[in-house]
């Protein structure tokens, strides 16, 4: 499972998703403006932000197209 982190997050919970088996992608420079390319880059199934803006138009929006 692809994890996209896009806000700055702990070390100790990349390291337990880590452990956990997921592929963990940390961009905490993502901001409103560059987390829609990035999504389409990294096609994650997990979005984790904090307080970076996911709009309507986001990729992350569209409806799921069935199990990963």
């Amino acid at each position: 499972m692809k994890v996209l982190i896009a806000d700055k997050f702990e070390k100790v919970g990349i390291d337990g998703l880590k452990e956990l088996g997921c592929t963990v992608v940390s961009r905490p420079d993502l901001s409103a403006d560059t987390l829609p390319a990035a999504l389409r880059e990294q096609d994650p199934n997990i979005l984790i932000v904090r307080s970076t803006r996911v709009t309507a138009d986001s990729p992350a929006c569209r409806p799921a197209s069935g199990p990963a």
